[in-house]
């Protein structure tokens, strides 16, 4: 199976890695600041944990009865040293990554109404001993329509699955690793949105 039909297939955010955005039906684009959030990560040298920041481009208000969606967002991943170290001892020059991911979108009531389900792409990056991070994008699936006053959030995901495609020296694509992500620390709460 091909690493873009498995990782579709996932419902989150980064390497071994994750996260959506969201784009503007009405509203200015949220002044929030990008979130940061670990994921412990299995790899072929033993668990890791991988720094994810996420920035969306969510709008910060939006009007009843209306819904956003076509964005793009962004994640950097950043592997620890003793990871970038660890596929380089493999034999790895760079690496590249697709991951699926579903962002919870939850209402003023604390109800979950929706998943926006996206495919992040990270291209080839060298890998190095001090730590490589992964720079990923992808586009979002729609909100559903604001029908509740009150701030609704958008939820990073507890569980990220991940195809990473180390190359050699030559840069010759290896055998596909595959990570499994799970949250460990820091605030799922991606962004908020005033509806009103």
């Amino acid at each position: 199976m091909s690493a873009h039909r498995t990782t579709r297939a996932l419902g989150v955010a980064a390497t071994g890695l994750l996260l959506a955005g969201a784009g503007v039906a009405a509203g200015s684009p949220s002044a929030s600041a990008a979130t940061t959030l670990v994921y412990s990560c299995t790899s072929p040298v033993g668990p890791a944990d991988v720094s994810t920041t996420i920035d969306t481009n969510a709008p910060a208000t939006l009007p009843m009865g209306e819904s956003f969606s076509g964005g793009t967002g962004t994640v950097a991943a950043t592997l620890p040293s003793s990871l970038s170290t660890g596929l380089m001892f493999l034999g790895y020059d760079s690496i590249s990554g697709v991951a699926g991911t579903s962002v919870q979108v939850v209402d003023p009531t604390g109800t979950t109404r929706a998943t926006m389900d996206s495919s992040l792409d990270a291209p080839k990056v060298k890998l190095n001993g001090s730590g490589t991070t992964l720079n990923a994008t992808g586009a979002a699936g729609t909100t559903p329509v604001a029908d509740v006053a009150g701030d609704w959030t958008l939820l990073a995901p507890t569980t990220v699955t991940m195809d990473i495609t180390p190359y050699d020296a030559a840069g010759e694509p290896q055998p596909v690793i595959q990570s499994s992500c799970t949250y460990k620390s820091g605030n799922r709460v991606i962004d908020t949105i005033s509806v009103s």
